[in-house]
């Protein structure tokens, strides 16, 4: 079933001249940044959960907005990541081939878009972006398909005779946090070129971004807040593992007076190991990662015991059991065929021994 929809997804991004299915989109922000007079460079970072069967999105296509008149849309290319090597390349004129983007770990892949775009004049400037796909993988999303909105936007004032950029954030988007653990993240995630003064809120989510906020009680979680004056993130985690969307407004002010803010979408990811007791002293592996038919697993351990191997998802549901048999003192290697109702995805591989348990991040691709 759940192939079947991708399938259909496929089909339906393509027919509405989307440039394919990448996977959904767990976070980004816009960024721009003056270069000479009314000449802006726009720069678009997203973070898509990336199954690399699946068609990519070399480019996108973002809307410019003067002073509230007819947006401008512009097609960008992607420009991070290894040179495109499909045999069918993304050329994006007049530009030409994209880059593939930068996979951060299995199943998350980052990408940068940029562009230079002339303003025909001073004014205030809206630059946005959006999509048909929110992460189906989140766990605070109204809609499991993720076929709800996305969406991510900056403001800002263009004057040709005053330098202004917009907040940038410095490292990437993807939060992680533990099961049960207060979690904070200090507020140096944001600068500002111009030193603009910047002030922060969790924004509530736009009509197109369709997720509730971490805090919600069917979630299991506490509060969750933003202080105003730094940007300091405070959560009380949920007490499930999983994917969790979030997002901030930051508005920048010059001399007393706003002149812009940036919306920027982003995930906490709970990780299920707060939940495993015990760690195994022997050194283990599997391959390959990503994964389709088969797996191979290797551990070496001092005393022979008993081991077994089972497949989670993120929020430590058991969705397949692997194995169970004895483990020799010294190296062993087991070959295990996975399941094949287990589809394409991101999931935890569990193994246990006797002396604890250790979980290690496999990513699916069927």
């Amino acid at each position: 079933m759940k192939k079947t929809l991708q399938t259909f997804l496929v089909l339906l991004f393509i027919a509405s001249g989307q440039n394919g299915y990448s996977g959904d989109l767990l976070g980004g922000f816009i960024s721009a940044r003056q270069v000479n007079g009314l000449e802006y460079e726009i720069t678009v970072t997203t973070y898509s959960y990336f199954p690399e069967a699946t068609v990519d999105r070399c480019a996108i296509a973002i809307e410019i907005i003067l002073n509230g008149g007819t947006p401008a849309v512009q097609r960008i290319p992607r420009i991070n990541g290894p040179a495109n090597t499909n045999s069918d390349p993304c050329n994006v004129p007049p530009v030409g081939p994209a880059q593939d983007g930068e996979i951060l770990k299995p199943g998350i892949k980052k990408n940068v878009y940029q562009t230079n775009f002339t303003f025909t004049g001073n004014g205030t400037a809206l630059v946005r972006y959006q999509n048909c796909c929110r992460g189906f993988e989140a766990v605070n999303t109204f809609d499991p398909l993720g076929i709800g909105g996305f969406r991510i936007e900056t403001e800002f004032e263009v004057d040709e005779n005053a330098a202004n950029s917009t907040p940038v954030l410095q490292e990437d988007l993807l939060f992680p946090a533990q099961r049960n653990i207060a979690f904070t993240k200090a507020g140096t995630y944001v600068t500002d070129a111009d030193g603009d003064v910047l002030t922060f809120e969790r924004a509530e989510p736009l009509n197109t971004t369709q997720y509730k906020y971490p805090d919600d009680n069917s979630l299991g979680g506490g509060s969750y807040t933003v202080d105003a004056a730094t940007g300091a993130i405070t959560w009380n985690v949920p007490s499930r593992s999983g994917l969790f969307m979030a997002s901030i407004k930051v508005t920048s002010s010059r001399g007393g007076n706003e002149n812009g803010f940036s919306l920027m979408d982003f995930t906490i990811e709970t990780d299920v190991s707060a939940s495993i007791v015990g760690e195994l002293a022997e050194s283990w592996a599997v391959s390959p990662n990503p994964a389709s038919d088969r797996l191979v697993i290797t551990l070496d351990q001092q005393v022979g015991t008993q081991v077994s191997a089972s497949l989670l998802d993120l929020t430590g549901r058991e969705v397949a059991f692997l194995f169970q048999g004895e483990g020799n003192a010294g190296a062993n290697r087991w070959e295990v065929a996975l399941p094949a109702e287990v589809t394409s995805g991101l999931y935890v591989l569990k193994l246990e021994t006797r002396k604890g348990a250790a979980i290690q991040k496999l990513f699916i691709n069927r």
